[in-house]
């Protein structure tokens, strides 16, 4: 799906279509995109600077790259096959959802603002959450070292 030309585009819904490539306007206007249940494997979000939301579950993702979408406040990102995310400069994350892939290490340092965070059923042997002021929910699989004062809010899976 090429979408380059849309660069007034606020918010694009394209779920369940079987999409295997998006290409998406650089500096566009888009705030909210939903792309679950395709097949992508690739999703360029680093021209995407307005994005607030995004919804990539269950395709087959290996790289997502959210490094200048510094507004996003939601990304739910299950069901892929991601190995790692660069969550930097996303300082306004509050859902991440990262459920299903297969993710080594995250650095969770400069995201103090999450209340969700879902990270069971990767590839981590620890994770650092001190940086978390309040977490509402957070999954994690058993055997995970965890550090921090949110790491007893932790629902243990496997």
């Amino acid at each position: 799906m090429d979408v380059t030309n849309n660069t007034a585009l606020a918010s694009l819904g394209a779920s369940s279509n079987q999409l295997t490539k998006l290409d998406l306007a650089t500096g566009s206007a888009l705030k909210k995109l939903s792309v679950n249940s395709n097949k992508l494997s690739t999703l360029d979000l680093s021209e995407q600077n307005q994005l607030t939301y995004v919804d990539a579950r269950h395709n087959n993702i290996a790289q997502l790259d959210i490094t200048k979408s510094a507004a996003l406040q939601t990304l739910l990102a299950d069901d892929n096959q991601l190995t790692e995310l660069d969550t930097s400069d996303n300082t306004a994350l509050i859902d991440l959802q990262l459920t299903s892939n297969k993710i080594t290490s995250l650095d969770l340092i400069n995201n103090s603002q999450l209340n969700y965070l879902y990270l069971h059923d990767n590839s981590l042997s620890q994770i650092n959450v001190s940086s978390i002021e309040q977490l509402y929910y957070f999954s994690l699989d058993r055997g995970v070292s965890c550090t921090g004062d949110m790491c007893s809010m932790a629902y243990y899976f496997n």
